[in-house]
């Protein structure tokens, strides 16, 4: 009976040490995501002045004429999951 009280209190204990490595672990990781979104804003600010300055070339201007330029679906995951409102 002692050593079943002294077990559950162990596992516990491990459960509770288990959680709290986890969340330091997610906490850890957020922080590259941070950067990331920085970065990436960046990005958006110097192609916005490109575009804004006209300094792109005829073949980057397409956007400007109407057409749509198919970006990658990588960017788009990536924004969307950074919780980003403006697309590359």
């Amino acid at each position: 009976m002692l050593r079943n009280r002294i077990r559950a209190v162990a596992m516990y204990i491990e459960s509770a040490t288990r959680l709290m490595h986890s969340s330091l672990l997610l906490v850890r990781q957020s922080r590259p995501l941070l950067g990331l979104k920085y970065d990436l804003w960046k990005v958006e600010e110097v192609y916005y002045d490109v575009m804004v300055r006209g300094l792109s070339s005829s073949e980057d201007s397409l956007e400007d004429q109407g057409l749509q330029v198919q970006r990658g679906p990588h960017i788009s995951a990536l924004s969307s999951s950074l919780g980003l409102t403006n697309n590359l």
